[in-house]
């Protein structure tokens, strides 16, 4: 298994971990709307997270140009999405906003955590050949 497989199974099993408490805490103390905020707040924080790293292995795949413009291209839509995302839903009475802000940032907090984990262990300095 590669470095990357095992990046996303733990990254799955990381987020299975945060999500089922999330959504019981917003349901339980806020209610159908917590649920809810806690629902759509997990799926944005992940979400922005998620599609940077497909983004990243898509690019490397093809080559170092095809990466960078990829994530550059895709952060800045991203951003956008995101902006126009929080735009819509600054009315909507449907979800708690205090719970979905909470489960944004806890999303994006798991997957910042995951990302140092990863590259604390991931060498980036390439042994010299035959000292391997």
């Amino acid at each position: 298994m590669d470095t990357s497989e095992l990046a996303g199974k733990a990254m799955r099993r990381s987020t299975l971990i945060l999500v089922v408490p999330a959504l019981l805490a917003g349901g339980l103390l806020r209610g159908g709307p917590g649920l809810v905020g806690a629902a759509s707040g997990l799926v944005l924080g992940i979400g922005f997270f998620a599609v940077s790293g497909w983004l990243i292995a898509w690019g490397a795949r093809r080559s170092p140009e095809a990466m960078t413009a990829a994530t550059l291209g895709g952060f800045v839509v991203k951003l956008a999405v995101v902006g126009a995302v929080l735009f819509a839903l600054r009315h909507a009475r449907a979800l708690d906003h205090l719970t979905f802000a909470c489960a944004a940032l806890a999303g994006a907090a798991l997957f910042l955590l995951q990302a140092v984990s990863l590259v604390r262990h991931t060498p980036y300095i390439p042994a010299p050949a035959g000292k391997e």
